[in-house]
This record gives C-alpha cells, sequence and structure tokens, in this order.
C-alpha cells in the first residue's frame, strides 16, 4: 500500500536598506517561486529533491555597486533540520544553495550561511539576479500519515 504525502512551502518576504544605499541612490527588492515537492511516498524511504528561486532586482545609479545579502529563516524548525507541519506530524526537509544539496541555505549563523555578495548595476541602472533553490525531504521518514504538510520561510534581503 502506498501512503502519499503532499508537501510543499510558502515564502514570506522581507527586505532592509542600510545608509549606504538611500532612495534615490538604489532600492533592491525580493521574490520567491515555492518549492513544490508535489506527492511524495515515504514507504522506500528515499529522499526527495524539489527546486524553486529567489530572484533580487536593483535599480539605482549605473555603475554603483551594491553589496547584498539573502538569508532564508528557519521556518517551522531549526535552520539545519527544517520540517513542515501537517497537524502534530513532522516531514523533515531542507533548503540548499548548491546543486549537491551540501550547502544549507541559512540566515548567516549556525552553519548555515546566507547567500552574499556584489551586484554593479549596469548602465541602464538595473540588475536582476535569479538565485535557485535545491530543496530535498529528508530520506528515512517511513512513518509519515498522509496528508498535506506546509511550512513558511521568509526570505530577507539586507542591501548596503
Amino acid at each position: 500500500m502506498k501512503k502519499w504525502i503532499f508537501a510543499g512551502l510558502l515564502f514570506g518576504l522581507s527586505q532592509q536598506a542600510s545608509a549606504l544605499c538611500l532612495a534615490p541612490l538604489c532600492s533592491c527588492n525580493v521574490s520567491a517561486t515555492p518549492i513544490a515537492f508535489g506527492s511524495f511516498d515515504p514507504l522506500p524511504g528515499l529522499a526527495q529533491d524539489a527546486t524553486g528561486s529567489v530572484t533580487m532586482t536593483c535599480n539605482g545609479a549605473a555603475g554603483l555597486l551594491i553589496p547584498f545579502r539573502i538569508a532564508l529563516s528557519s521556518g517551522a524548525g531549526t535552520l539545519t533540520n527544517r520540517k513542515m507541519i501537517n497537524g502534530t506530524r513532522n516531514l523533515y526537509y531542507n533548503i540548499y544553495s548548491d546543486t549537491n544539496r551540501t550547502t544549507v541555505w541559512g540566515d548567516g549563523t549556525t552553519g548555515a550561511p546566507n547567500v552574499s555578495g556584489n551586484v554593479l548595476l549596469n548602465l541602464l541602472g538595473t540588475l536582476t539576479v535569479k538565485y535557485d533553490t535545491y530543496g530535498r525531504i529528508t530520506a528515512g521518514q517511513t512513518t509519515l500519515v498522509p496528508g498535506t504538510y506546509a511550512d513558511t520561510i521568509v526570505v530577507t534581503l539586507t542591501y548596503d
């Protein structure tokens, strides 16, 4: 008998600007495409992967260099052991910044780095950068009860 689990993530958005990059010099925003795991059969005990994305768009003076950090919250679990919830039941998963799913994408603390760098605005004074998010439901969760499991992750963009 197969058990079917439906699992998905929602992203909330947040942004913070610092003194170096204030209007009208520049502005940045972030958007996210949810990770939708779809149906999950726990009986084989295998992991299941899915992808989503986080997109950052910045506007401002041409040639402006903008340092940034994109952090993901822990959701209902911890940064190293996120969980989707169905009532009192948990489905463990995580979100990674690399295709091999070895680097947990977090908030820059507790061994879970954020994604950071610098963007240089082009001659039109704009730039859009997309970062893929790599989700994985943890293997070995064979005693799950069928149902819909979900979690909400807050994406925070901080730019200088």
